[in-house]
This record gives C-alpha cells, structure tokens and sequence, in this order.
C-alpha cells in the first residue's frame, strides 16, 4: 500500500503543478461564501429564462458570457467531482486508520495505567505523558489561576 500511496502522491503532485502553472485565474472563496454559493441551478434556469424571454433580458446584461460562465462551471465541476469522490474517500480512509490507530493507543495507554498503578517504575514516565492527551484545562475565576483536571473516558 506504501508504493500505491507514493505514486498517487506523485501524480497528485504534477497535477497541482499543472494546476499552478496554468493561466486560468483560481479563487479562493472564503467559507462563509461557500456555504451561500449554492445557486447554480437558479443561475441555470435564469440563463434559460432569459433565453426564452429575450424581451425580459436588460441591455446591459451579456447573454453570452453568462453563457461562458456558465460553461466555465460545468468544465470545472467535470473535473472537480471525480477529483472530490476520491478526496472523501482518500479522508475516509485517514480517518479509519487514525480511528484504529487510537483505539490501539488507548490499549497500550489502559496497559501503562495498570502497570503504573501496580508500580512498574518506568511505567509512571510513560503515563504522565500519556496523561497529557485526557487533561483539561478549565479557568478558575478566583484568582485567574488555571486548574488542571483529568478527564476520565
């Protein structure tokens, strides 16, 4: 799996390459205007519209780079769909292995408690370090002074 992975993060190099040295113009949207760009289908029956209302349409608006617009978005999203399917399945698979790779952490973690609590010398190092990862800080009003508390899980 370790080959596959090298070569698919070659080929996803010289993609971002060719990406980069290409002279179409990317834009990075904020979040907050992605989450309200969901208007293409009301772009697309506007287009139509217009077309079927040319009476309706004002002098100042240019048909034909809506036109082109419009086509921009069905050419890149042609290339974007396929691209995101993998994306999700390529975050899928990261997370199942940092899921499981957790759940193997915590084993060892329950394994170093008990050999703490029974008094393994070395185990106590490797607990507190391991403690870190479950204690929380929360403010203690008085006094501005911080407490730290073990979470239990």
């Amino acid at each position: 799996m370790e080959l596959e992975l090298w070569k698919l993060k070659r080929v996803l190099q010289k993609f971002i390459f060719i990406l980069t040295k290409q002279s179409v113009e990317l834009h990075k949207l904020t979040l907050e205007v992605r989450r309200r760009d969901k208007t293409l289908a009301f772009v697309n029956k506007a287009y139509d519209n217009a077309l079927a209302h040319p009476e309706l349409v004002p002098s100042y608006l240019d048909l034909a780079e809506m036109k082109k617009d419009l086509d921009a978005v069905a050419a890149l999203n042609s290339i974007i769909r396929p691209l995101q399917e993998q994306v999700d399945l390529l975050n899928d698979t990261a997370m199942i292995a940092g899921s499981e790779g957790y759940s193997s952490a915590l084993v060892f973690y329950n394994a170093v408690k008990s050999a703490y609590k029974a008094g393994v010398p070395v185990a106590k190092t490797v607990h507190n370090e391991l403690q870190e990862r479950f204690v929380t800080k929360r403010a203690v009003k008085e006094e501005g002074k911080e407490e730290s508390k073990e979470v239990k899980e």
